[in-house]
């Protein structure tokens, strides 16, 4: 184990957050791999999930065994778990999203070439839209749940 000011090194900070993203990634495949149908299919993106039965099994044992490692790797290196609040990635991702989706107004578009009145008006009509819609999820993900007396 290390020794307490050693935990504070910048090196440990880097290797914990690669491993938790490491994790993470690991995590969203397996929800994946355990309900299939759920994986995603949106307007414009789908997940196709092909994958055999052996295959999802080797891949299951894989990530058992990342485990592991990342188990062991924590008590050596005395790593913090992380936990996140889905209110605080939900206010994140809004606000990411924003630059890239009012990107998509005509006037920032025409960097492209010039384009069909039909497509500019789609993107006058919706963009805004978008980026309403976004600052609203970000406006409720920022606002505390009631306490519910259960932590």
């Amino acid at each position: 184990m290390l020794s307490e000011n050693l935990c504070e090194k910048p090196y440990v900070r880097s290797i914990r957050t690669t491993l938790v993203l490491l994790e993470k990634g690991m995590r969203e495949f397996e929800r994946i791999l355990i309900t299939p149908s759920q994986a995603g299919q949106g307007t414009l993106y789908a997940l196709k999930v092909e994958l055999s039965d052996s295959q999802v099994q080797a891949l299951q044992a894989s990530f058992a065994e990342i485990r592991s490692v990342v188990s062991e790797m924590k008590t050596t290196l005395v790593l913090e778990p992380e936990t996140e609040v889905m209110a605080q990635l939900l206010w994140g991702w809004c606000w990411a999203m924003l630059e890239p989706i009012t990107e998509l107004l005509p006037r920032y578009l025409r960097g492209y070439g010039e384009m069909p009145l039909e497509v500019s008006e789609c993107m006058e009509k919706n963009v805004p839209r978008l980026s309403e819609i976004l600052q609203e999820i970000a406006k409720m993900a920022s606002k505390r749940a009631p306490y519910s007396g259960k932590e």
